[in-house]
């Protein structure tokens, strides 16, 4: 299905004409919103790939990145149709992939692209600047990503050449090749009168040689003596006793402790978004000389803590990079503070679900649930002594028993098997029956008790 779905997105995508019209290019962005949920990566690789690689006109790359912009603006306030902000929280998981996955390289390639016009790049900047006002990303870190790509300077195409160079000089394949021509070049007689030079050579190289595999056989066998005679691990510690440390037991369901672990790995998902812009801003001030952190305490102080008053004399401090000089303060206070937030977004979550943990125990029902399972057999039992019953009184009263009805047992017993000839189920290993029968009769300290079938 999946694969299907990706393949009428490429076909369509290939049959979209460079004039396009709007309402061509929507329907192919809703074709994408509409299967965000199961298929929103493999439909992002495949416009990614689009883009990158089969396009190779600049037309045709700016139509792809269309109808990616389309998708990033749907159900925006941009748009005329806008109603509220529900569906627009809806394409958020579809949008942060977008934005890791194609956003900066596509438009990377439409910028190395041989053809590209600056009213292509006035288009795209014009994008960026939507994509901004509206907040498509959840913040500035892929927009400044794409500024940058946008302004970067063009990329020779000369990888290839460079790789066939290296693996033309590799030492490897080179080498030996070249080393094998001369061998078989070298006339028989050479051969066989190889000056004094070239035998002390042989020697020397033979005895070092000598001396690498004694050296390297003696820690292989350090190895195995070493393996022989290590030591059995440590046992491990006992395990924590809840009724000592008085914490109650609580039941906490399956569903809740899912839904802890997808709020943890979606807040892990938006700090993975925003990680490289806080590093990318700690690595430019990091280069910073102290000298420039104390020249502008100086000045502060010397203005009596007013910012506006404050004055530097440039020349009496050191010289400061380029990543720090192009760094917007706002955008950069305003990454940075959206990443703290999200830090303590995360920590709050992972208490809440160790919290969760603790109280239960670490048991979601697993036992009530076996407990369940093995008395369905009990069950079946007393319906097979019914329906014995129920044909003995109707055979006293002379009805007829139908064959369907006397072959009911063994269907029951078939559709209960499933995969398993003699229509038994699979027994649960995990599940000591009589230990946890003895356990409830205890008490369990405190356990939840299974229902009573």
């Amino acid at each position: 299905m999946a694969s299907q779905v990706v393949t009428n997105f490429e076909k369509h995508l290939a049959q979209l004409a460079i004039g396009a019209s709007r309402e061509s290019i929507q329907t192919l962005s809703k074709y994408m919103a509409f299967n965000r949920k199961k298929h929103g990566a493999t439909l992002c690789e495949a416009l990614s790939n689009a883009i990158r690689t089969k396009a190779t006109t600049p037309g045709r790359k700016m139509l792809y990145l269309n109808v990616m912009h389309e998708v990033l603006i749907s159900e925006s306030p941009l748009q005329a149709g806008y109603q509220n902000d529900k569906k627009w929280d809806r394409l958020a998981d579809l949008r942060s992939q977008l934005g890791e996955t194609v956003v900066v390289d596509a438009i990377a390639s439409v910028r190395d692209c041989a053809g590209t016009s600056e009213a292509d790049l006035a288009k795209i900047r014009n994008w960026i600047e939507q994509w901004e006002e509206i907040e498509a990303f959840g913040g500035p870190t892929i927009v400044l990503g794409a500024r940058r790509a946008l302004t970067a300077e063009k990329t020779a195409q000369v990888e290839p050449v460079a790789e066939e160079k290296a693996e033309a000089s590799s030492p490897s394949d080179g080498a030996a090749v070249k080393e094998m021509a001369t061998s078989e070049s070298t006339p028989p007689a050479e051969k066989e009168t190889p000056s004094a030079a070239t035998d002390g050579d042989v020697a020397k190289v033979a005895t070092e040689s000598i001396d690498t595999d004694v050296a390297s056989s003696t820690p292989k066998s350090k190895t195995r003596e070493d393996a022989a005679t290590t030591p059995p691990p440590v046992d491990m510690p006992p395990a924590f006793d809840f009724e000592a440390e008085s914490i109650p037991f609580e039941k906490v369901e399956p569903h809740q402790l899912l839904a802890s672990c997808r709020s943890l790995a979606t807040i892990q998902i938006s700090r993975d978004l925003r990680n490289d812009a806080a590093v990318r801003i700690s690595t430019a001030l990091s280069t910073l000389s102290p000298d420039v952190e104390a020249a502008c305490r100086k000045a502060l102080e010397d203005a009596g803590g007013d910012k506006s008053k404050a004055s530097i004399d440039l020349d009496s401090i050191p010289s400061m990079s380029d990543d720090v000089l192009d760094i917007n303060i706002g955008d950069a206070i305003k990454a940075v503070r959206q990443y703290r937030d999200i830090i303590l977004k995360q920590q709050e979550a992972r208490e809440a679900l160790v919290e969760q943990i603790v109280k239960s125990r670490c048991k979601f029902g697993s036992m009530e649930a076996a407990e369940a399972f093995f008395g369905i057999g009990a069950k079946e039992e007393k319906l097979k002594k019914r329906r014995d019953v129920l044909q003995d009184a109707m055979e006293l009263e002379g009805l007829d028993v139908l064959e369907e009805e006397e072959g009911m047992g063994d269907s029951m017993d078939a559709d209960l098997g499933g995969d398993n000839a003699g229509g038994k189920l699979p027994p649960l290993t995990w599940y000591e029956k009589e230990k946890e029968a003895a356990l409830l009769v205890a008490g369990g300290g405190g356990e939840p008790q299974a229902k009573k079938s």
